[in-house]
């Protein structure tokens, strides 16, 4: 069978399948005023209750993903308050708390305040 032949059936059958569910104006007029369903109003009620469920999905998705950032914060929190200012600093870096620069020092004085402030 050639691509020609396919292609010719292929079209063939995309009309034939458009032309099956298309309704006249007047049937689909009737079955409105009759309070009847048409294939369109089902269709578009079919997606927009797909639309409804993906979004429902995608907000259990950002709850849970916030509920994990909660408590990654709880711990990082309690971490926190379990060292002494000094050794808070001087994890990561070597360097004595007290040979930081005065900015430096100030910043995380008000970071600390922040954080204690969010822990009520």
């Amino acid at each position: 069978m050639r691509k020609s032949d396919t292609r010719q059936q292929k079209l063939s059958f995309d009309k034939q399948r458009q032309t099956q569910h298309q309704e006249p104006l007047d049937v689909m007029e009737a079955n409105a005023q009759e309070g009847g369903a048409t294939d369109t109003s089902i269709t578009a009620a079919m997606i927009m209750m797909e639309l409804h469920n993906g979004f429902k999905a995608m907000d259990a998705r950002f709850d849970t993903m916030a509920g994990r950032l909660d408590r990654m914060g709880e711990r990082l929190g309690k971490q926190d308050a379990r060292l002494k200012p000094v050794e808070a600093v001087s994890l990561r870096q070597k360097t004595p708390f007290r040979h930081y620069p005065t900015e430096l020092r100030s910043w995380n004085c008000a970071h600390k305040q922040w954080l204690s402030s969010t822990r009520t």
